[in-house]
């Protein structure tokens, strides 16, 4: 079967959860779960098509919480577009720190953790990419290796680059990246 969306493997995530020491979901109870109120809340939203019929196999999302804490889940054979906020609730996962958040290296700037981070636009791990076990062993590599560039960058400032200021530090792992917000999206 081939398949179209985001993922090639279908519920690999959920499979090898509970398989594999290196992805470590926690344990929550329903009170445990992110307070989510509509899909707009959500981080990530994907449908995960079949490629040759057109029908949904599953839909994924994310969420991260004010504590840059994230949570993941899927939905299989429902399009994004019927979702019910107690599908999202239900289904949402808490991922443990040490599967996306790669360690603070030296050489990174942190961003003073202060109550003005909405100027900033936080780029944060692909999530998504939680479908996929061989995804999922370079979220953290990707993040840090993207901080690391842009150190460099940030000493040949340019008017068409992006403006970078750091990293979020979250017990000593990065969070997520600091960049300049703008008013506008480009398309």
């Amino acid at each position: 079967m081939r398949i179209r969306g985001c993922f090639k493997t279908p519920l690999a995530f959920w499979l090898l959860l509970n398989e594999c020491v290196e992805l470590k979901m926690l344990q929550d109870s329903p009170s445990d779960r992110p307070q989510v109120a509509s899909k707009q809340d959500l981080t990530d939203l994907c449908e995960v098509e079949d490629i040759d019929t057109g029908s949904v196999l599953r839909t994924t999302f994310s969420f991260v919480d004010t504590y840059n804490s994230a949570w993941f889940g899927q939905v299989s054979g429902v399009r994004k577009y019927d979702l019910t906020v107690e599908d999202l609730r239900k289904n949402l996962r808490r991922i443990s720190d040490e599967v996306i958040y790669p360690e603070m290296t030296a050489g990174l700037t942190i961003v003073a953790d202060d109550n003005d981070m909405k100027r900033y636009y936080i780029k944060r791990p692909k999530l998504l990419c939680l479908d996929d076990l061989e995804e999922t062993k370079l979220i953290p590599r990707m993040l840090v290796e993207e901080a690391q560039v842009l150190e460099i960058l940030k000493s040949y400032g340019h008017r068409n680059l992006v403006r970078y200021h750091g990293c979020l530090s979250k017990q000593g792992r990065i969070g997520g990246i600091a960049l300049q917000k703008y008013d506008i999206i480009l398309q």
